[in-house]
């Protein structure tokens, strides 16, 4: 939880030096300006939705998300042939190829 907390401090605090200065309304000159996040508060939910994601995204999910869409989609393939040959009966190549081009007919894809 700590860890969160620091990640989503960090990106604020990130996000508040790279954050532009406004110019003072009514004030003394042009030289004054204040912050643009000085009516908000530094940390907010956006930071700590960040945080939390990064924090907890598993290793295996960003691996697969990695893959060219192809390998994804064969993978995704194989898992649905599993689900179906469940008995322990296996599934031959052709069977797996056909599970493949129809995924591939379904997304549109060559």
């Amino acid at each position: 939880a700590l860890q969160v907390c620091a990640a989503a401090a960090e990106a604020a605090a990130e996000e508040l030096r790279v954050s532009p200065a406004s110019p003072v309304r009514g004030g003394g000159g042009a030289a004054a300006s204040r912050p643009a996040w000085l009516d908000k508060p530094a940390l907010r939910f956006q930071h700590m939705s960040a945080a939390l994601a990064a924090t907890f995204k598993s290793r295996a999910v960003a691996l697969l998300e990695s893959l060219p869409q192809h390998q994804q989609l064969l993978l995704c393939a194989m898992v649905l042939r599993g689900r179906k040959s469940s008995g322990g009966g296996g599934c031959t190549l052709a069977d797996l190829h056909a599970s493949y081009k129809r995924l591939c007919s379904s997304q549109k894809l060559p």
